[in-house]
């Protein structure tokens, strides 16, 4: 039979409509793909469908259509591509395409869109067909698309003139900060986004001199980490669903703010499984009837690894700066903390409650809660902390950590000039501890060790310092109350690449002076693993020890 004859209009209408009957997709919204809007098989769709559900998109290229028109759209309930490409061009797509089309749909490609190629579309269809259903771990022979593609789809649909997938899963979208209060309220049709407020970007932001000392790391130090995107406070006000991880949804869209690293090339999510660039799959889905209903409007105040010290000083409190203004358009706003279930009933053990109170919220507007869910209005402020790749930090966080400075109230002198924050045990453990101790006491620096404090102790250490050194890592960040500091000095191994440190140095316009040793456990030539970034390690005096005497001597009493 001939090219001609399957490519028939009649062939090609026919297909369509025994392939989504045989699927059991119901064609509410309809998409085509097409390079030309007025071709016989754009006609032949809208007869098939009729015009009022037919939306055509004009695409130069395949993958064009994904990126950007089909993101601003709810999920549909079909699309029909009609643009050319090599089969293994559609391989490619297929996996990606299916993000947009909702649970129960059918994505389609027209046999005539398959260019020449030397893979064959229907033998790759066939293949992914004979593992539906598997577990994803009991997949063989497919690449990473194939894998999401069999686990998304619910049937392969193979016709003489269509072939294509039927959805068996939802799929949620990844917004962005700058994109996000249009797409939430064009994608999420019963969800509405609101900007309260916008802080500008900042750019060329102050010089502050950076010195290092020891085995170069392999990633490198951050440069104008003062100049910072656009931060945006906004009102959520639909169906919101929280989950641990500071993750929030929004219907079919994950929202920004539930991204750590929210200015990265990729938004990546611990509970997200990725398809593709921009759509994610719950790992474990959580049911409706399993969500908590509160009543009321809430302050989206959430960070991974929630109860954690170090990143409810770097992550969390960089998020107050759109409580005052929240609070203030909105006098009944309650603010959410999340606590373990099994500590619900005691949320003023956690620093979170005592640093909170310290900022101006009262007791009664803090709301812990613990598991999923569901709020009716909710505001969330981006974070002006950003300790990844491009490191960032916004210059007003300091007006953050002076409010909470001054609401834990540290004397006003007493407190020791010189610090050095010490750690025992734990993540990157130092073997030599007790050398690198009696080095700096006897260069008249007062050992302190925060996980024996207090955190309005802390304050009261960290707020007089005009030198803090110290060992990388949660104690230091302590920095956020150390308003007079001039020198910071940071002891570390080669395998740690969170930049912290520079962070506060950088909003604190103090010197940054790095000494890194070798790890234990060094990261993979081209990998990251979790053991190397927690290695144990030593001090190394040899390379480090004479710039570091010299540099205490340097700064004086």
């Amino acid at each position: 039979m001939g090219i001609r004859q399957l490519g028939s209009e009649h062939r090609f209408r026919h297909d369509l409509k025994q392939l989504l009957h045989r699927s059991g997709t119901t064609a509410g919204q309809v998409v085509v793909l097409t390079r030309d809007e007025r071709s016989a098989r754009v006609r032949s769709v809208r007869k098939v469908f009729g015009d009022d559900r037919v939306s055509v998109v004009r695409v130069k290229g395949a993958r064009a259509a994904f990126t950007t028109d089909l993101r601003w759209r709810a999920p549909v309930d079909v699309v029909v591509n009609l643009a050319p490409a090599r089969p293994g061009r559609h391989i490619d797509l297929l996996p990606l395409a299916v993000g947009s089309v909702r649970a129960g749909g059918a994505y389609l490609v027209d046999r005539q869109a398959l260019r020449p190629g030397r893979r064959s579309l229907v033998t790759w269809l066939e293949g992914i067909d004979a593992q539906i259903g598997r577990p994803r771990h009991e997949l063989t022979g497919l690449s990473r698309g194939g894998k999401d593609l069999a686990t998304a789809a619910s049937g392969v649909l193979l016709g003489r003139a269509v072939v294509g997938v039927s959805v068996g899963v939802d799929h949620l979208l990844k917004a962005r900060h700058k994109d996000a209060t249009e797409l939430v309220t064009r994608r999420a049709t019963g969800t509405t986004a609101v900007e309260l407020a916008i802080l500008p970007a900042t750019t060329g932001g102050a010089e502050f001199p950076v010195s290092s000392y020891g085995p170069a790391t392999r990633a490198p130090l951050p440069e104008s980490v003062l100049d910072s995107p656009a931060l945006y406070l906004r009102r959520y006000e639909g169906d919101i669903r929280l989950h641990d991880g500071a993750l929030a949804l929004a219907e079919s869209v994950v929202l920004p703010d539930s991204f750590r690293w929210y200015d990265a090339p990729r938004l990546m999510h611990p509970r997200l499984h990725d398809v593709g660039h921009d759509y994610v799959r719950l790992r474990r889905p959580v049911a409706p009837h399993d969500h908590t209903e509160l009543e009321g409007s809430y302050f989206h105040f959430d960070y991974v690894n929630s109860g954690h010290y170090g990143h409810l000083m770097t992550e969390g409190i960089s998020k107050l700066w759109g409580w005052p203004i929240a609070k203030a358009s909105e006098p009944e706003l309650k603010l959410l903390f999340r606590v373990p279930r099994r500590h619900l009933g005691r949320p003023r053990e956690y620093p979170d409650f005592s640093v909170l109170q310290a900022f101006g919220v009262a007791a009664d507007d803090i709301v812990p809660v613990a598991g999923a869910v569901r709020v009716g209005s909710l505001i969330a402020a981006t974070p002006m902390w950003h300790n990844h790749q491009p490191f960032h930090v916004h210059p007003d966080i300091a007006g953050v950590w002076e409010r909470l400075r001054a609401g834990f109230d540290p004397p006003a002198s007493g407190a020791a000039r010189r610090i050095f924050v010490t750690r025992r045990g734990g993540a990157r453990a130092c073997h030599n501890v007790d050398d690198v101790e009696a080095m700096l006491s006897a260069a008249g620096f007062e050992i302190v060790n925060p996980a024996g404090m207090t955190t309005a102790e802390q304050c009261a250490v960290f707020s007089s310092a005009r030198v803090v050194a110290g060992f990388g890592g949660t104690g230091m960040f302590n920095l956020a109350y150390a308003h007079r500091v001039e020198d910071v000095i940071v002891l570390n191994q080669s395998s740690y690449d969170a930049r912290n440190e520079h962070l506060f140095a950088a909003a604190h316009q103090a010197r940054l002076h790095y000494f890194w040793s070798p790890a234990d456990v060094a990261h993979p030539q081209d990998g990251w693993t979790r053991q190397a970034f927690r290695s144990t390690w030593s001090f190394d005096f040899e390379a480090c020890g004479a710039p570091l005497r010299r540099l205490l001597g340097e700064l004086g009493a």
